[in-house]
């Protein structure tokens, strides 16, 4: 449910914006979504390592999982704010390409807590390969749905929002399949389609905003049904302070290191 509610929502993501509004933020975005994710995994490893009784690959993989911004809350928030067009056009891109590279770092850091042949290099080619392949697919599918929805004749217009989920879909599926982020895929593919000149544009965006907005319910729903409240009593205290130094130091410092 996590992961398909997620690739919707950053499908939407890529949807809502285009590629023209990103060309002037694309640099500290980039850096934010790789080198301040790969930042904020390593202090935030480090601090769960002094403050929890964990192993040190376990503590960085805290810091794998927490290290990306919600996408989720990002865009909502996003709509009903009036900070300035750059900043918030960097917060999109960079909450929309930083979950590829945390979930890359956490599968990699699963992997190698799992199996004990894994190594450096192994995590390293896992992370180039899941992002790589990722990439690749998002151009060459975010290259035919240019090229589909730039020529979508009127007589399928009410069919527009099907042939868009089947581009998600599909996506998702084959980058997968070889290997690759799926959400770094349709992420470039719903940037690719909301690049795209086209009579349904605005009732694409609707319709993905919509269903975005019902993945987000989801998501939290199934986040709080995971929740066993009792069971947060003996981590409260550590992890309360884990979170207040994540924000008030951490994130700030990755933020700084890598703009």
């Amino acid at each position: 449910v996590g992961v398909i509610g997620l690739a919707i929502i950053l499908f939407e993501g890529g949807l809502s914006t285009s590629w023209r509004r990103l060309r002037e933020v694309v640099v500290p975005a980039a850096m934010l979504s790789t080198v301040g994710v790969v930042i904020t995994a390593v202090l935030t490893g480090l601090i769960a390592y002094a403050l929890l009784d964990i192993s040190w690959l376990s503590a960085f993989l805290l810091g794998a999982v927490v290290s990306s911004t919600d996408a989720a809350a990002v865009f909502a928030t996003l709509r009903y704010t009036e900070i300035r067009r750059r900043l918030a056009r960097t917060l999109e891109a960079e909450s929309g390409g930083n979950d590829p590279m945390a979930i890359a770092l956490t599968i990699g850091l699963i992997s190698w807590i799992e199996m004990p042949s894994f190594g450096p290099s192994d995590f390293v080619q896992l992370i180039v390969q899941q992002l790589g392949l990722g990439m690749l697919v998002g151009l060459l599918m975010g290259a035919a749905a240019m090229y589909i929805f730039a020529r979508l004749p009127k007589t399928i217009g009410a069919f527009a929002p099907v042939t868009s989920v089947a581009a998600f879909a599909l996506t998702f599926g084959v980058a997968n399949m070889i290997g690759g982020s799926g959400f770094l895929a349709v992420y470039m593919v719903g940037l690719a389609i909301g690049s795209t000149p086209s009579r349904y544009r605005h009732q694409l965006v609707t319709f993905h905003e919509g269903l975005a907005f019902i993945a987000q319910v989801t998501m939290f729903v199934v986040l709080g049904l995971l929740v066993v409240p009792h069971a947060l009593l003996a981590v409260a205290a550590p992890c309360i302070i884990f979170a207040v130094l994540l924000i008030v130091i951490i994130r700030p410092v990755a933020v700084w290191s890598s703009t």
